[in-house]
């Protein structure tokens, strides 16, 4: 069964502004990725936010996020590997979805539990 590809706007712009080479590098790997997007080879879960995935291709990076009830690939950004990630935390703290408030609990507790509150069960 084969993604759909859903490119963000952030993402088709940054694709315009890519010399021809790594756009064709970029487009075969999008192709891949509708393919099978769990792929080990190809992708990996990112750290940060769990429910994100990327891809290297050279020194960029693409996040996406698989949405397997639509059978898509939403493509978040893609930016160069110097500076990904920074942006990807931004966006992360900007977009709401399950993924990413379990992550804002986690770094809640965190910090409660290093200033000595106790969080409520």
């Amino acid at each position: 069964m084969k993604y759909r590809v859903v490119l963000s706007a952030k993402s088709v712009k940054a694709m315009d502004r890519l010399d021809r080479k790594t756009e064709k590098r970029i487009q075969a790997r999008l192709d891949e990725l509708a393919v099978n997007p769990l792929d080990p080879r190809i992708s990996q879960q990112l750290e940060k936010v769990e429910s994100w995935r990327y891809s290297r291709v050279g020194d960029w990076r693409l996040i996406f996020e698989i949405n397997d009830h639509n059978q898509q690939i939403d493509i978040i950004t893609i930016q160069h590997r110097s500076r990904v990630y920074k942006e990807v935390m931004k966006q992360a703290t900007s977009r709401r979805s399950v993924g990413r408030i379990n992550v804002f609990r986690q770094e809640l507790g965190k910090k409660n539990l290093s200033l000595g509150v106790q969080t409520p069960r």
